[in-house]
C-alpha cells in the first residue's frame, strides 16, 4: 500500500500508513522508509524526508544508498543545498560510498543556489571516490 502511495505521489497517505504500522506493532523495514521518502520527493517535502532518514535508527535500521540518494534528491528539487550537503556528509560517514546519483544531486542542489564553489569541490572529490563524472 505504501508503494502505491509513493508511485501516486501521495506522501500524506504514505506517512499515515507508516505511522499506523507502529500502532499495530508491524515493524517497517528500510524499503518501507524508502518508499515514504520517495513519496516525499514527489511531494517536495524535503524536511519530512530528512526527518524520516533520521528515524531509521529508531527502528534499528540502516539507511542504504537509495535512502540517502532519495533524500538528497528531494533537497535538490526544493533548492535546499545546505540540507543536501548535510545528508551527503552523513552518507560519507557511513560504510556506504557516494555514487554518481549522490554526487549529481548534491552538485545540482549547490548549482541551483549559486554555490558553484561547493559544486566544483564536489566534482573534484568524485575522482577521489573513483566515481566517473557524467554530464549533469
Amino acid at each position: 500500500a505504501i508503494n502505491a502511495c509513493q508511485k501516486a505521489g501521495h506522501w500524506q497517505s504514505a506517512l499515515q500508513l507508516l505511522e499506523a504500522m507502529d500502532t499495530v506493532t508491524v515493524i517497517p523495514n528500510v524499503v518501507t522508509f524508502n518508499s515514504v521518502i520517495s513519496a516525499c520527493e514527489i511531494g517536495e517535502q524535503w524536511e519530512l524526508a530528512v526527518h524520516l532518514l533520521s528515524m531509521l535508527t529508531k527502528f534499528r535500521l540502516f539507511a542504504d544508498e537509495m535512502s540517502f540518494n532519495s533524500v538528497i534528491s528531494v533537497c535538490e528539487r526544493c533548492c535546499q543545498w545546505q540540507a543536501a550537503m548535510a545528508v551527503f556528509a552523513g552518507l560519507r560517514k557511513t560504510q556506504l560510498l557516494p555514487n554518481l546519483i549522490s554526487f549529481n544531486s548534491t552538485v545540482s542542489a549547490c548549482s541551483k543556489d549559486t554555490q558553484s564553489s561547493k559544486a566544483v569541490a564536489l566534482i573534484g572529490s568524485m575522482k577521489e571516490q573513483r566515481v566517473r563524472a557524467d554530464v549533469v
